[in-house]
């Protein structure tokens, strides 16, 4: 957890709602911010994301209340509540998935939206690595696998992750893999005459190519992209080349270069398929993916 955040982060012990009490900053991004907070009503840490994308507003320090800046940016904020809206009621659809952290409340204040989720202790898989070095094969496949069904499960109702990397990815302490931080999650694949505006963001080395341009259409192939670049991670201990650097000369050593690594080589060729620099060349959804590395199921034709 940080000290102290940014300026524009609500202060240590601020009361939310009247019953969340401020403890801390855990991370904060383009979009939004995560508090450590202790619910006082039921005697227990909770996370909560503010809705707070910094293109679009600012905070005075000292201040709660978020300030909407004129023009086209208040447009996009509205939209951005919105949407913020509408991915915590998915995500508290998906409260039988244990791989994606629960959903437990929602509200507006400040001039802007709140999600309150369960706080889950345990060590990122970027921190693991650090500490420990890369993960054996078994463990990566088995960590992965309910991350990728939960994955695939939210594909389905339209909202993509976005952001799926080490960092992302929490370890608890039964060793049970948990996807975190839905804060740059965005709905895909919308009807023909609805609004549509993107936000650059990217995460060097787990980000695909799609996701440096705003104009580039993303789907259930962006999020395989984070998804095997992340497994790479794991088992290499190496963070991939960005993409962007990729599409000019990939210097990305293939699985298949590791003897070490013991996995079998179709799995091996599946991951680095799913982390290929084009979007076309890549397995196109979720599913293709598990079923190579879970089912033993050879998918052609795409």
């Amino acid at each position: 957890m940080k000290d102290r955040g940014e300026t524009y982060c609500l202060s240590a012990e601020f009361v939310l709602h009247g019953k969340y009490k401020i403890l801390g900053v855990i991370n904060e991004g383009g979009m939004g911010i995560v508090y450590l907070s202790y619910d006082l009503i039921l005697q227990q840490k909770v996370c909560i994301k503010e809705y707070f994308p910094r293109r679009y507003v600012m905070r005075k320090p000292g201040r709660c209340q978020v300030t909407v800046f004129e023009g086209e940016a208040a447009r996009y904020f509205r939209q951005g509540v919105d949407q913020f809206v509408k991915e915590a009621r998915i995500l508290a659809c998906f409260e039988n998935l244990e791989s994606v952290v629960e959903v437990q409340d929602f509200f507006y204040e400040n001039g802007t939206a709140y999600m309150v989720m369960k706080y889950v202790t345990g060590e990122n898989v970027k921190q693991c690595i650090e500490r420990s070095g890369c993960m054996e094969s078994e463990e990566v496949l088995r960590i992965m696998r309910p991350i990728m069904s939960s994955i695939g499960e939210i594909h389905k109702k339209g909202v993509l992750h976005g952001d799926i990397s080490p960092d992302n990815i929490l370890i608890t302490k039964e060793g049970e893999g948990r996807l975190i931080d839905f804060g740059t999650a965005r709905f895909y694949g919308m009807k023909e005459g609805e609004e549509k505006h993107s936000t650059v963001f990217f995460k060097r080395g787990y980000s695909a190519e799609e996701q440096y341009s705003e104009q580039a259409s993303q789907g259930a192939y962006t999020d395989v992209y984070g998804v095997c670049t992340t497994m790479y991670f794991m088992l290499t201990g190496i963070s991939p080349e960005e993409a962007v650097h990729r599409m000019i000369r990939d210097h990305v050593v293939p699985l298949t270069h590791f003897p070490h690594i013991r996995m079998k080589k179709y799995k091996k060729q599946a991951i680095m398929k799913g982390m290929a620099v084009k979007a076309q060349n890549r397995y196109h959804s979720m599913e293709q993916l598990y079923h190579i590395l879970y089912e033993k199921k050879f998918l052609f034709g795409f």
